[in-house]
């Protein structure tokens, strides 16, 4: 337990360049015209929720590099790299075969779409749904917050809520009577929406 902690901890205060888990950042079609292993069933189960299944491709490769026996920080596991705490509630553990996994996960994507389902454009709303997929929601209510009290616009995360995501590791930010969820090293939030955006939008350019 103390080891899970501290590694939770770690990853929430100080910052990484990549994920969880170690993976090369090339990425491309095999010969069968497929990125991984799972598409047929990433493809089916985003299309149940009305999710862009390249977005959902994204998110596994930046979590697990389609490895379904990942583990990562603070006992983060599988495909979709969740947390003990968070996985069961989708019917996902860390013996769950690919297609649990994919479909538990799909659910959870869901889930944090329709939650900032107020943000009508939908590449803007992908990158909320993102930075609350690797902060946790609370996070980025927090920078949401921050953002509006700033006259920023709370529903656009470049120059505005991503600013103050980035920000949350500041005293004069974390400690703003608005801010519910205390410090967070943001960089590592930041970096992640942007990584795994950039391959989103390489993967519309491969995959159909």
């Amino acid at each position: 337990m103390q080891r899970e902690a501290f590694a939770y901890i770690k990853g929430k205060y100080y910052d990484f360049s990549g994920n969880n888990i170690a993976f090369t950042d090339e990425t491309f079609k095999n010969k069968k015209g497929s990125i991984s292993a799972f598409d047929a069933i990433i493809k089916r189960e985003a299309a149940k929720h009305g999710l862009d299944w390249r977005f959902a491709l994204a998110i596994i490769c930046h979590e697990s590099s389609f490895n379904p026996n990942a583990r990562g920080l603070g006992g983060a596991y599988g495909l979709m790299q969740f947390m003990p705490g968070t996985g069961p509630n989708y019917g996902v553990f860390p013996t769950s075969t690919p297609e649990v996994q994919i479909k538990g996960g799909m659910k959870f994507i869901a889930k944090m779409d329709k939650l900032w389902s107020g943000i009508s454009d939908p590449n803007e709303r992908r990158k909320f749904v993102l930075a609350s997929y690797n902060a946790g929601v609370n996070h980025v209510h927090d920078a949401q917050k921050l953002a509006q009290k700033r006259n920023l616009n709370p529903q656009k995360w470049e120059g505005n809520v991503g600013e103050m995501m980035l920000n949350l590791g500041k005293h004069e930010f974390y400690s703003d009577p608005v801010v519910k969820a205390g410090a967070l090293r943001g960089t590592r939030t930041y970096k992640y929406v942007n990584k795994v955006m950039s391959r989103y939008e390489n993967y519309k350019n491969l995959v159909r």
